[in-house]
């Protein structure tokens, strides 16, 4: 039975099951399957590693790439500072502690830039009055980095010793509490610094008000070398997170690399689809040539049906009017045909309905 004239009269969500290549489709998918489930099992361990509350798809996205929604972009992106690292710099900082609503909004105040700049000033003049530390070189946090790391390889256990240079006599260490004593030794020469003392009694001042900046304040008074970072902000996330994503290297190595192979598979079944002739694209091709109506009917998101990255498909209505032709939807084309040009159109509709009933 032939259906009432209706104007509203339009094709379904599935009609555009029409437009699927069932086996490219379920390729796709699975592709999309296996990145999301790295994605989360590599999620779940930045999550840990950086103790942020945050969505770290697009923390880690915006960090690296200014957008929200290129997660494997910015892992991609990052893949050589992460290989040079010999081991995750920043292991054990808080993301949230530093990075949060409120402390962003004291660190980027030019105020607070102008005392901090002050400190790290004072603190650069005093590191390269070291005896034994550099701040090019040889930070005191470089050099708590490397008695863990020789504890941990059983450096001294095995009785070996370091000779550092500095003084007129290179100074031998011969354990991990040695090397550690004169590390606090020295840090606290440097922190005892009046001079640098009155910088951070002013960063203290400026730092008032949320419970949020008081624990930044708690944090960073135990570890002032971090000060110096936050003089470019910028790239203090990036090297936080470039430490954060080593310390998950495995996982890391693995979502890198399956992405890189997924884009090459993607990028084939994406050509395959948008080369695919589908019933529907017949029916609006018999259409633009049997009726004589003022527009022609142009697919807008073909592939993008065909890979279900969107579930129905959009018709573009290029209207021609005169010497040009511009794009209408159907409720604007819909009141500028006739009433012959809208019966055309509705038979289209039919044709594309009972196309997908029968499918």
């Amino acid at each position: 039975m032939f259906l009432a004239y209706d104007e509203q009269y339009a094709p379904t969500e599935f009609t555009s099951t029409l437009l699927v290549n069932a086996e490219l489709r379920e390729q796709y998918s699975e592709i999309h399957r296996g990145l999301m489930a790295l994605q989360d099992e590599l999620t779940k361990a930045l999550k840990k590693v950086s103790g942020t509350k945050a969505d770290i798809p697009g923390l880690v996205s915006q960090v690296f790439t200014q957008q929200d929604d290129n997660f494997f972009d910015a892992l991609t992106r990052v893949s050589y500072e992460v290989e040079r690292l010999d081991e995750a710099p920043f292991p054990d900082v808080p993301y949230d502690r530093l990075f949060n609503v409120n402390t962003e909004k004291i660190l980027n105040d030019p105020k607070f830039q102008s005392v901090l700049a002050e400190y790290v000033t004072r603190l650069n003049e005093l590191l390269d009055q070291s005896t034994f530390f550099s701040r090019a070189k040889f930070s005191y946090y470089n050099a708590e980095t490397v008695s863990k790391s020789l504890a941990a390889q059983g450096f001294f256990d095995a009785k070996h010793s370091l000779l550092l240079a500095g003084e007129s006599t290179p100074r031998q260490v011969s354990s991990r509490n040695e090397l550690e004593t004169l590390i606090l030794e020295e840090k606290e020469r440097i922190a005892e610094d009046p001079e640098l003392r009155t910088q951070l009694s002013a960063i203290e001042k400026a730092i008032t008000g949320h419970q949020a900046n008081r624990d930044f304040l708690a944090f960073i008074s135990d570890h002032p070398e971090l000060l110096t970072h936050f003089a470019n902000i910028t790239r203090f996330k990036q090297e936080l997170w470039t430490s954060y994503i080593k310390e998950c290297e495995e996982l890391y190595t693995r979502a890198v690399a399956s992405f890189k192979d997924s884009e090459a598979r993607r990028r084939a079944i994406e050509k395959q689809a948008a080369a695919e002739r589908t019933r529907w694209e017949e029916v609006i091709d018999l259409f633009n040539t049997r009726f004589s109506v003022p527009f022609t009917l142009v697919p807008r998101n073909r592939e993008k049906v065909m890979l279900a990255q969107e579930s129905f498909l959009t018709l573009d209505f290029e209207f021609k009017d005169g010497g040009g032709a511009s794009h209408m939807d159907r409720e604007h084309l819909l009141r500028v045909l006739s009433t012959g040009e809208r019966k055309a159109f509705y038979i289209l509709n039919v044709a594309l309905r009972t196309l997908g009933g029968g499918g």
